[in-house]
């Protein structure tokens, strides 16, 4: 089953013959038909209005073979496929996307890439998700976010050394929300560093501790390496609000004088 409401209508005037696949704006309908079909077009406004942020996209238009919008299909917990058209220039990188259904939840991230088989008239849509939980194989709804990034979206909050040692090294203050979707750690020489971010709300005299780490297990990590990228973020506490304040401890190193790490981020 496709969408219904607002996203199920066509581009194409003629093409808008029915309401939600069941109310009728066909030519010579009954009297008796049309306000229960004025009334639905009212509904279906009001809907979209109220959740106005966000819209089932689809292919950008309805299906007119069944008066319905084109499902999102589950591909992976990462990604999903919209049959039908090419959409990759609505759903670019970065644009901010929500995930409803059953068992997925309601969940949030941001489009990493997009591509198109023309062969298979399939958009297959790559997610970075604000959780580790992804998407679910069942019907879906998916959203993308009204305004598309401009501007503003993506940043890095880069730390830099040029001495390191063990213990606390870096204070950093966000002022907007974010999410954190990777890192990268670049170093002077091959070696071994194990980074942990601890973050709270700003407050005077309030600086984050150790107990408000947001990596979890997984901390940003050299192994005997000189540099590393890594989206892996398992357990992270990967979103933060406005006014965040961030701080960067080293828990052990060995080899390496000088350092930089930088977090991957988006606005949220």
């Amino acid at each position: 089953m496709g969408s219904t409401g607002i996203p199920s209508y066509s581009t194409t005037p003629i093409e808008n013959e029915t309401v939600d696949g069941t109310y009728t704006w066909k030519e010579g309908q009954l009297p008796s038909t049309v306000n229960n079909s004025k009334r639905q077009n009212l509904t279906d406004l009001r809907n979209a209005f109220n959740d106005l942020a966000w819209f089932d996209y689809g292919t950008g238009t309805q299906d007119t073979s069944t008066h319905l919008g084109e499902d999102s299909v589950y591909a992976s917990a990462t990604s999903f496929t919209i049959t039908g058209a090419d959409v990759t220039a609505a759903y670019h990188p970065f644009r901010l996307i929500r995930a409803v259904g059953d068992t997925t939840g309601t969940i949030y991230g941001a489009i990493t890439s997009s591509s198109y088989n023309a062969g298979t008239a399939t958009t297959t849509v790559n997610v970075s998700w604000n959780t580790d939980a992804g998407l679910q194989n069942e019907a879906l709804t998916i959203c993308i976010f009204q305004v598309p990034a401009m501007g503003g979206g993506p940043f890095e909050i880069i730390v830099e050394s040029a001495a390191a040692t063990e213990g606390v090294v870096h204070d950093v203050y966000v002022a907007w929300p974010f999410a954190v979707y990777g890192y990268v750690i670049q170093a002077d020489v091959s070696g071994s560093i194990v980074f942990d971010i601890w973050a709270n709300t700003f407050a005077t005299d309030d600086p984050p501790v150790l107990a408000e780490t947001i990596t979890a297990s997984a901390k940003p990590t050299l192994s005997s390496q000189q540099q590393v990228l890594s989206t892996t973020l398992t357990g992270w506490t990967r979103v933060c609000a406005a006014s965040t304040a961030l701080r960067v401890n080293i828990d052990s190193l060995s080899t390496i004088t000088r350092y930089t790490v930088t977090l991957l981020c988006r606005r949220v």
